[in-house]
This record gives C-alpha cells, sequence and structure tokens, in this order.
C-alpha cells in the first residue's frame, strides 16, 4: 500500500500539466486529498479487520452457544429414545408369542442404531438396574428419603440411563430405588 501511494504522489510531482502556478496549487490539494484518501483507506482497513476480529469473536461464542445447544438437544432425543425404547420392551411382554419375535426384532434395530449415533459422537449410555445403589453414584434416586440410612438399596428402575463420554460423566441418570431382600 505505501508503495502505491508514493507512485501516486510522484506521479502528480512529475506530471507537466501541474507546472504552472495556478496548477500546481490544484496539485498540492490534490497530493493532500489524495494522502487524505490513502491514510482513509489504510486506516479502513485497520477498523474493518479489527472489525472482523470482533465479529468472528462473536460467531465463534455463537458458535460455542449453538454448539452446547446442539448437544443438549442430542441428549435430550437420546433419552427420550431410551425411554420410548424401555416402553417399548415392556409392552413387548404383554403380546402373542408370535408377533412378539418379530417386533423384538425391530426394537432391536431401533437401539443399535440410537446407540450406533451416540458412539459416532463418543457417548454411551448406561444403566445399573439390579445394581446395588451406593451413595455417589452419578444417578439421582427419586425415592432415597422412604429407606433408612442402614438399607441395603437395589436400583429397581432407571427412568433416565447415565450418559457416559470420554471425559466421564455427562448426564447423570434418574432412578428409583428398593430395599434389598
Amino acid at each position: 500500500m505505501k508503495k502505491l501511494k508514493e507512485k501516486a504522489l510522484n506521479n502528480l510531482d512529475n506530471d507537466s500539466f501541474y507546472k504552472d502556478t495556478q496548477s500546481y496549487k490544484l496539485l498540492d490539494k490534490s497530493k493532500i486529498l489524495l494522502e487524505k484518501a490513502l491514510n482513509d483507506n489504510d486506516n479502513n482497513k485497520e477498523e474493518e479487520k479489527n472489525i472482523e476480529d470482533i465479529a468472528f469473536s462473536k460467531k465463534t461464542e455463537e458458535e460455542k452457544i449453538e454448539s452446547a445447544k446442539l448437544r443438549d438437544t442430542i441428549l435430550n432425543m437420546a433419552i427420550e429414545s431410551w425411554r420410548f425404547a424401555s416402553a417399548y420392551e415392556r409392552i413387548l411382554t404383554k403380546i402373542d408369542a408370535g408377533d412378539q419375535h418379530r417386533y423384538y426384532s425391530q426394537y432391536r434395530w431401533f437401539i443399535k442404531k440410537i446407540e450406533e449415533c451416540l458412539t459416532s459422537i463418543n457417548l454411551q449410555f448406561l444403566t445399573v438396574v439390579g445394581h446395588e445403589y451406593e451413595t455417589g453414584m452419578p444417578v439421582t434416586p427419586l425415592n432415597l428419603e422412604d429407606f433408612e440410612e442402614n438399607d441395603t438399596l437395589i436400583v429397581e428402575q432407571m427412568l433416565e440411563p447415565i450418559i457416559i463420554g470420554k471425559k466421564g460423566i455427562v448426564r447423570p441418570g434418574t432412578i428409583i430405588l428398593r430395599k434389598s431382600k
């Protein structure tokens, strides 16, 4: 940009048209205006760069927010799919044995597809039904207050699965407890 600026100013100085005094005054004004325009252009480019930097940082923040929303949406859809599959599995036990096999195959395919989708983004379901409940498990027990402190508790039902990722627990599960026999 500096070379362009110098070249334009030199051309104005060397042009024979501007050698008479009246024209020379015009030349001075032209040089001043040209310098101002070129300087303004340099300043505008810096301002544009600053604006782009600000827009990029805002866009990055917006992208982060959008990414978090997308991730939460995927997790919610996965949990609702898991709930639907759990309800479907309970229904399968109540239908005719002849139809049960066909519907069970569809159920297994559905579960497989959900798990493949989660695996593709490094997530997976973890269920703890039948396991002994321990304080510190990544679950929220809904009926914990129904039991004594010394009771041995078993996870009777999962209302929401635990979702784990590469770095650990992504979302804790929700459970219902029962007293061990």
